[in-house]
């Protein structure tokens, strides 16, 4: 049963966002500091989105600042502290969201390239324990789910 597929977003410090602008679009960054993770396990950065994958150019213009940093999470604390933009998947950053920590430089989605799912064996009847659990992990989950054309969470005007 499909939980969700995250969406990333393009995300700033108000204090970035109020001295550079917001970007116009995600594969025309301008001169913006652009901030992104890598994975040092094998295979697993191929699964995730980066700029680079994003930017109309065949690659980044050397021009730009362009940090890399070892996780999602310490890119997108590098946003937060006010380095550059940042694509950070929408289920982490719903609080730094709501207390202004962040903002969206960009509004549009970015479709995840893997899904969560909640497996069980088919060849095993479940308990009503585990059913309660997999309903519970689906509400939990539910916000997180992306509706075309439904505005992203705290994002205003």
């Amino acid at each position: 049963m499909l939980l969700f597929r995250p969406h990333l977003y393009a995300v700033a410090s108000p204090e970035y966002i109020a001295e550079h602008g917001k970007l116009e679009s995600l594969a025309e960054p301008g001169n913006n500091c652009l901030i992104d993770h890598h994975y040092n396990e094998k295979g697993i950065s191929a699964q995730h989105i980066h700029w680079h994958d994003l930017v109309s150019t065949p690659q980044i213009d050397p021009e730009i600042p362009y940090i890399v940093l070892p996780d999602e999470h310490q890119s997108f604390n590098a946003a937060i502290q006010g380095r550059g933009i940042a694509l950070v998947p929408n289920y982490l950053m719903e609080e730094e969201l709501k207390t202004g920590k962040i903002e969206y430089a960009n509004p549009e989605p970015v479709p995840g390239r893997f899904s969560y799912y909640f497996v069980s064996p088919e060849d095993v009847r479940p308990s009503n324990a585990l059913l309660d659990f997999r309903d519970w992990l689906v509400a939990s989950f539910e916000k997180y789910r992306f509706e075309e054309g439904k505005t992203p969470p705290g994002m205003t005007g």
